[in-house]
């Protein structure tokens, strides 16, 4: 089976593939955004943890949207709307697993509350070393992903 390859559609397939990039940015920036500021989820990290959240968003419905069978209406040869589904959900999901910020209350703390605290940032520092690994590892495996679609 021949393949006619031609110029125009090398570049057509690269604008494609540039808008795809360019719409998982704009929505991971809205949605990691809306995170932060809207919801008030809030961790440790860059800009109260949008960075974070950020390359979550981004490389999640980079990676899985380029993968899925398009949906919807096309712009510019992109069918935005599974990237807007995953970027949702995946919104979704992290706004659910984070608890929200709450403001520092002026009290006395007793030395039980006191000693709970330090238990609990000592788990909290455990888990922080564990999540950073899986996060990590899911960035590389996301990426790998985005990569082998745009080369495929």
């Amino acid at each position: 089976m021949e393949r006619n390859i031609t110029i125009d559609s090398l570049v057509k397939c690269k604008i494609m593939n540039l808008m795809a990039l360019l719409i998982s940015i704009i929505l991971a920036l809205i949605f990691s955004s809306l995170l932060v500021f809207g919801f008030n989820r809030r961790i440790a990290g860059p800009m109260s943890g949008m960075l974070f959240f950020f390359l979550i968003i981004f490389l999640f419905t980079w990676g899985i949207g380029a993968w899925l069978t398009p949906v919807g209406p096309a712009h510019l040869g992109v069918y935005w709307l599974g990237y807007l589904f995953i970027a949702v959900l995946i919104m979704l999901l992290l706004g659910i697993m984070l608890p929200p910020t709450k403001p520092p209350r002026n009290r006395i703390i007793k030395k039980t509350e006191l000693d709970d605290k330090v238990k609990e940032k000592k788990v909290a520092e455990a888990i922080t070393i564990t999540f950073g690994a899986f996060f990590w590892l899911l960035l590389i495996i996301l990426f790998a992903l985005a990569i082998i679609k745009l080369i495929d």
